[in-house]
C-alpha cells in the first residue's frame, strides 16, 4: 500500500507576488495621501500623495508676468524723446506732436498750441499690462489741461489706429477710455469723480477682449472690447504714453509688461 504525500502549495509565480506588491502598495498610498474627509450633504473624500502635489505646483501655476519693456528714463538724453533707448532696448518713437526729456530725466510734452502729443514702442506683445507713474502740475497757460494725459496701447504700425487711456481734471477727476481711428476719436468708457492728486500711477491690463484699469492699485474700470474693436486693435503690439491739451503732466517712469 502506497502513501500519497499531501501536494504542498506551490510558491507564488513572480506575477502573482507583482499584484499582490502592487496592491500593498496602493492601500499604503490610499491610507498614506487620505487627506480629509468632510461631512454634510454630501462627504467629499480628497486623496493626495506628494508626487501629485509636486507636479501641480511645478505644472498648473499662473505664469509669472514678464517685463519687456522698461524706462525710468534715466537712461535718455536731454532733448527730444524720439529714438531714445529705453532700459530694455526698445527705442521710442513719436507718433504726433512733440515729447521732451528735461534736464530732471523726466519727459512731457512741449507743444506751444492745444493738442496730442503722443509716442510709442514695439513690443511684440498683445495681451500686455502698462504701467507709468506721471506728475501732475497746474497749468497757468489759456487752452491747456492742466492734467490730461495717459498710456496709448495697440497703435497700429502707423499709429492712425490705437487705443487711449486718459487722466483729466473735468469732472473731479475723469479717466477716459477711448479709441481713435484715422483721427476719429469715441469714447468707449470713462468714469468721474476719480480724484485729481498731484502725482498717480496709473495700470492698464489688455487682456484677451477685456481691458482694466486701475489707479494707485484700486480698480476704476473694466471695458470688453466688441469683436470689431478687437480684430481692429488687438493685433497691434505698439504701445506708449499720450498726452491732450497739456503741456505740464511729467512722466517719470513706464513698463510694458507680458502676460
Amino acid at each position: 500500500m502506497s502513501h500519497q504525500h499531501p501536494t504542498l502549495p506551490k510558491p507564488p509565480t513572480r506575477s502573482v507576488t507583482a499584484v499582490h506588491t502592487a496592491l500593498t502598495t496602493l492601500v499604503a498610498v490610499v491610507f498614506i495621501g487620505l487627506a480629509t474627509l468632510t461631512t454634510g450633504s454630501a462627504a467629499t473624500l480628497t486623496i493626495r500623495t506628494a508626487t501629485l502635489d509636486t507636479y501641480t505646483h511645478q505644472h498648473v501655476q499662473h505664469p509669472t508676468p514678464t517685463p519687456i519693456a522698461v524706462t525710468t528714463f534715466s537712461e535718455t538724453r536731454w532733448g527730444l524723446l524720439n529714438g531714445e533707448p529705453l532700459q530694455t532696448g526698445q527705442r521710442w518713437r513719436t507718433d504726433q506732436g512733440t515729447l521732451t526729456v528735461d534736464l530732471s530725466k523726466q519727459v512731457s510734452s512741449t507743444r506751444l498750441l492745444p493738442g496730442i502729443s503722443r509716442a510709442s514702442i514695439e513690443t511684440n506683445q498683445t495681451n500686455i499690462e502698462i504701467t507709468t507713474h506721471m506728475l501732475f502740475h497746474r497749468s497757468l497757460l489759456p487752452g491747456y489741461q492742466p492734467r490730461d494725459a495717459g498710456v496709448m496701447l495697440h497703435a497700429s504700425p502707423n499709429a492712425n489706429n490705437y487705443l487711449a487711456v486718459i487722466h483729466s481734471d473735468n469732472n473731479s477727476g475723469r479717466i477716459q477710455l477711448t479709441k481713435t481711428i484715422n483721427g476719429t476719436r469715441t469714447l468707449l468708457a470713462d468714469k468721474t469723480g476719480i480724484g485729481r492728486p498731484n502725482t498717480t500711477t496709473m495700470k492698464v491690463v489688455s487682456y484677451n477682449q477685456t481691458i482694466t484699469i486701475w489707479m494707485d492699485n484700486t480698480h476704476i474700470l473694466t471695458h470688453h472690447l466688441n469683436n470689431t474693436d478687437t480684430n481692429l486693435f488687438k493685433p497691434n503690439t505698439r504701445h506708449g504714453i499720450i498726452t491732450d491739451k497739456d503741456n505740464l503732466t511729467y512722466y517719470t517712469h513706464f513698463t510694458v509688461t507680458q502676460i
